[in-house]
């Protein structure tokens, strides 16, 4: 929850339509609105812990979501991969990957992977927004790819110099638009939270230039 934690106020934000067109990439082999919790059980096994979700809720708007968590080998606590589902319902929503770098992107991206790897790999963010918990703490990094239905989080991690992936979120692209939505306005009425979308283009397309 740490990426999400403080995107509450969803009033005026429209939800999506039940059934969104699912995205174009996989997340540790699993694509929301193709992908059932029987499939995901049929890859990792029984999951660890069944609780209602969060993230959809605060992604999307919808009010009532089931999550599903699997610690992946018994190694890093429960969340290394969740999925959400609507309640009663077995059709993935979202895919998310929090602590497991072995669960990749359907073109290689995992958590604890550099900056850079998300260049190379997806090119320039649709959308960059920069938060904190309180103005005193370590800010938090969000890059939202729209199209691919992709949400990356990361953080600065100690013992590494640059930016490094700390949480995945695959799920449908129209979801997406409403987390931007959330986002933009929360952008205008609290100091924690800045779009910095123009400028953290600028930024790594320069970083990313031999020589810049």
């Amino acid at each position: 929850m740490m990426m999400l934690c403080i995107l509450t106020g969803l009033a005026g934000i429209a939800v999506v339509p039940y059934s969104p067109p699912p995205p174009p990439e996989s997340l540790a082999g699993l694509v929301p609105g193709v992908s059932t919790v029987g499939d995901a059980i049929a890859r990792y096994g029984e999951f660890d812990v069944a609780l209602p979700g969060h993230i959809s809720y605060l992604i999307a708007g919808i009010p009532a979501s089931k999550e599903y968590q699997w610690s992946v080998g018994n190694v890093l606590g429960r969340r290394a991969l969740s999925v959400e589902t609507d309640i009663g319902g077995g059709i993935v929503n979202l895919v998310i990957v929090d602590q497991f770098p072995g669960l990749l992107t359907s073109r290689g991206l995992g958590v604890l992977m550099p900056e850079s790897s998300i260049w190379r790999l997806y090119g320039m963010p649709d959308f960059a927004y920069e938060w904190r918990i309180t103005l005193t703490d370590d800010p938090i990094l969000e890059l939202i790819y729209v199209n691919q239905g992709l949400y990356i989080g990361l953080q600065r991690i100690p013992g590494r110099t640059n930016w490094m992936v700390t949480k995945l979120v695959l799920t449908y692209p129209a979801y997406l638009h409403n987390a931007v939505a959330l986002r933009t306005r929360q952008a205008l009425t609290t100091p924690r939270v800045m779009d910095v979308s123009r400028s953290y283009r600028v930024w790594a397309q320069m970083a990313d230039t031999p020589g810049g």
